[in-house]
């Protein structure tokens, strides 16, 4: 039976602050499909994890984002804080300017067609990455919805989150890319992960570029990174490039948006249960999770099974 009640936590500074200008609209397209609705709007970083668990105990069946990657990431974090049956059901209307976790839902843009899915879409249950992460408070463990990943990938996140995205997501992770790739100086990092495939222990160390942990197929503004549909299908995709140099870099940007990563001279491509990560001593390796700076290495990646209902285009 389709939901009835949906709480919608609305970020005012996404997508160049359209949600914020938009909120009317959305309450209108949100009233006609659902009886019990409220929007919340977030008042700075972090809130959203705190009105999601807020949004649980009142009972609310579905918690929408209204935002980009970085709301989502914070709603899904405060959703896996709730036990899992007084858990709301996860649906997005996309506002942010990268937009690659609505991708994997395949929701589109438009308001009412989003909030239709968020009332009468496939409700499917999904994976949850987990990290812990090393931060100035020492050890912490967080979720990742989308894609985790570090080395050069925290330096673009750091430029892009920093730099305006009114051109979009895109072309702001492509000049932060671009920069990155002449500014960037590659750090010796130690991996240990266990394959899905066999149970089996494997190793790397090496001058890395950069390392993707993906749950979901895209990142970085429309970077594709595991196969299409993997949103759910209780996998963790590594991906890991070593140190290359500027104009190889340039030579297999394009492989970045197309999953053909293993085709990268050096790379190594795998499907794991679990990863260890650190880095030598003195080197400052941060991670992101969904886009948003969240520590650094030495850091573990795992995946929690069918964690996370959501709602996506039928």
């Amino acid at each position: 039976m389709p939901p009835s009640s949906i709480c919608a936590i609305l970020n005012p500074t996404a997508g160049n602050g359209q949600a914020g200008r938009e909120k009317n609209n959305i309450a209108q397209a949100i009233a006609k499909h659902f009886d019990r609705w409220e929007i919340w709007e977030t008042k700075g970083p972090k809130h959203a994890i705190t009105l999601a668990k807020e949004a649980c105990l009142q009972g609310f069946e579905v918690v929408a984002a209204i935002g980009g990657d970085g709301s989502c990431h914070e709603i899904a974090n405060g959703l896996m804080q709730v036990p899992q049956d007084h858990r709301a059901t996860f649906a997005v209307i996309p506002f942010g300017t990268g937009g690659d976790f609505r991708k994997s839902l395949n929701v589109p843009k438009n308001i009412d067609q989003a909030v239709a899915i968020a009332k009468n879409g496939k409700q499917q249950t999904i994976d949850i990455g987990q990290a812990k992460v090393t931060t100035t408070s020492g050890l912490e463990s967080r979720h990742f919805i989308n894609v985790a990943g570090f080395g050069a990938n925290g330096e673009v996140v750091d430029k892009s989150n920093r730099w305006s995205k009114r051109l979009g997501g895109r072309i702001t992770f492509l000049n932060a890319t671009l920069h990155t790739t002449f500014t960037y100086h590659a750090p010796t990092v130690q991996m240990k992960w266990t394959s899905q495939a066999d149970n089996t222990t494997k190793t790397w160390t090496g001058e890395l570029l950069s390392c993707f942990i993906a749950n979901a197929s895209f990142c970085g503004g429309g970077m594709q990174v595991a196969p299409k549909n993997a949103l759910g299908d209780g996998k963790l995709y590594l991906r890991v490039l070593p140190k290359l140099s500027v104009s190889s870099q340039l030579i297999h940007l394009p492989k970045l948006y197309n999953d053909e990563i293993h085709k990268v001279d050096g790379s190594v491509v795998g499907e794991v249960l679990t990863i260890e990560a650190a880095s030598r001593k003195g080197s400052k390796v941060q991670i992101d999770l969904d886009g948003e700076l969240s520590g650094y290495l030495p850091a573990s990646f795992s995946l929690i099974p069918k964690a996370l209902k959501v709602m996506m285009h039928p």
